[in-house]
């Protein structure tokens, strides 16, 4: 069984949006988290851990990467900041010469992208 290990990159209301007011990266960033985790847990044979077990625990990112110790790969999920609305992409970034999860990603990105209806 495939193990990975998942990062809902921010805690509870950080880093709203300056376009959409009540979007916070924070809170929506966990709840696409818990979907991609339940949805694949349940479809793939793969188990995914949490770096946090609640929203409003704030871990630095040196602690996030530390509990990803033994997992295949390590997610963690974030949309970027922008002023201007017209900005619509998935971005994956992947470990530096590692390129046995590629495919992988890319998969992922893409189901990420049709799922929430972006352009890029």
């Amino acid at each position: 069984m495939k193990k990975l290990c998942f990062d809902a990159g921010h805690y509870k209301n950080y880093n709203q949006s300056k376009v959409y007011k009540p979007y916070f990266e924070g809170n929506k960033m966990w709840d696409l988290t818990l979907l991609v985790k339940n949805y694949l847990e349940k479809n793939y044979n793969v188990q995914i851990l949490l770096t946090r077990d609640n929203i409003n625990k704030d871990l630095s990112v040196y602690e996030r990467g530390k509990l990803a110790k033994g997992c295949e790969g390590f997610y963690s999920f974030h949309t970027n900041a922008f002023d201007d609305e017209t900005v619509d992409r998935v971005v994956i970034i992947r470990a530096l010469g590692d390129t046995s999860l590629n495919t992988y990603s890319n998969q992922l990105g893409d189901s990420i992208k049709n799922c929430v209806g972006i352009k890029q």
